[in-house]
């Protein structure tokens, strides 16, 4: 039985060898290396006219923020490659149409998986050129205030006034309003003034500007002041102040907090 078996084996073996022998050709071993050949041409062209485009666009850049223009010749460099490996590979492949198929499945993948990544590097060549803001400024976005602290690729990190950092990502500052505080005259803070829903708003708007004339040195100009109406049974004022010294904003803040305290024991004020 068991040299039954070897024999089989051994017929088989010698089957498959037969059938590769007559399915290898000359012509398709031929073939394959005229594949090959097509392939590394392809692939050094690539690498070639990737490190000329790199050089081109550097040239053509020079305007652009260094930080911008390495990132805009990278992301070039790297398609071109991406590209020219994909051709090289559909060459080689025995079924292209296949290959294609695989490529545009995974393609698709890859693009979902990364779409948030995408659309931030997206985002990040449309703030840099228009450049609705520069670290240091003071901004407003989806109702947090802060300084600009830092910008990435991915987003902008902003410091509020009590020290909290808040990372906004390039995507959302794409398609949100985005406040500048900062003007070439100074920095622009909207305050508000939260009391009891039954004072007299004549009587409080008059106690208020009393209160920030006693700080009118550390402003640019005069504040100005208005009534917001009454919010979940509070009396809301907006104070406008613009200041010079954006550092100041807390003592300032603390100072009015202490004095309408002194009148009103419940009102707080707060940006």
């Amino acid at each position: 039985m068991t040299t039954l078996l070897l024999n089989i084996i051994k017929l088989m073996i010698y089957e498959i060898g037969q059938i590769i022998s007559e399915t290898i050709t000359t012509s398709m071993i031929l073939s394959i290396l005229f594949k090959i050949i097509i392939a590394s041409i392809i692939l050094i062209a690539t690498y070639l006219i990737g490190r000329y485009i790199s050089h081109l666009l550097s040239r053509f850049l020079t305007r652009v923020e260094e930080d911008l223009r390495n990132r805009i010749i990278d992301i070039s460099r790297y398609l071109i490659y991406a590209v020219g490996i994909l051709i090289a590979i559909a060459i080689l492949s025995p079924e292209p149409f296949t290959f294609s198929i695989l490529i545009l499945i995974v393609g698709l993948a890859v693009i979902v998986s990364l779409s948030d990544i995408l659309r931030n590097w997206g985002s990040e060549l449309y703030i840099r050129a228009v450049k609705p803001f520069h670290i240091g400024d003071w901004i407003e976005i989806l109702g947090k205030n802060g300084r600009v602290v830092k910008t990435d690729s991915l987003g902008v990190l902003i410091e509020t006034i009590d020290r909290e950092r808040v990372y906004v990502p390039n995507s959302v500052i794409a398609r949100e309003i985005v406040v500048n505080r900062t003007t070439p005259y100074g920095t622009i803070f909207r305050l508000r003034a939260e009391m009891s829903s039954d004072v007299d708003e004549i009587y409080a708007s008059e106690v208020l500007a009393k209160i920030l004339g006693e700080i009118r040195g550390e402003l640019v100009d005069e504040p100005k002041i208005s009534y917001l109406g009454v919010f979940d049974g509070k009396s809301v004022f907006e104070i406008r102040l613009v200041l010079l010294n954006i550092r100041k904003i807390e003592d300032i803040i603390e100072f009015l907090n202490k004095r309408v305290r002194e009148i009103w024991p419940n009102a707080r004020v707060r940006i």
